[in-house]
């Protein structure tokens, strides 16, 4: 399956039951979010997640720390996941189609910073 995520530079230890109920959250979930204060390992656990799922599924990464407020995060999304742009395709239409041909998970990281935008392309998907 496609993938996008980085190797570990170490194993995430003592997090398995997290892994586990993430995991299967998104079994019957369209929508799963991790919330917590910066520091206590939400992308890790994500990360870890995709790659639990990654032999099953194509997995996503797109970190969105160096995107700002002023950028169409769709099209963000878009030239992250490898799509590129298209001229008479509007990127969220893009992902959707790349998105409904199979098992995919879309890890969105690094949202705090343009939650609204991100809550709309949410919405939008």
């Amino acid at each position: 399956m496609n993938s996008s995520l980085p190797s570990r530079r170490s194993e995430l230890i003592g997090r398995d039951e997290e892994i586990a109920a993430v995991a299967e959250s998104l079994e019957s979930h369209r929508l799963v979010t991790l919330l917590g204060v910066g520091g206590v390992g939400k992308s890790s656990l994500s990360l870890a997640v995709g790659k639990t799922l990654e032999s099953s599924m194509g997995v996503h990464l797109v970190d969105l720390v160096t995107v700002d407020q002023s950028v169409d995060i769709a099209a963000a999304v878009a030239d992250r996941v490898g799509l590129g742009a298209t001229p008479d395709v509007a990127p969220v239409d893009g992902l959707v189609a790349y998105f409904s041909d199979g098992d995919h998970l879309l890890l969105l990281d690094n949202c705090e910073h343009v939650l609204d935008q991100a809550a709309e392309f949410v919405d939008e998907m």
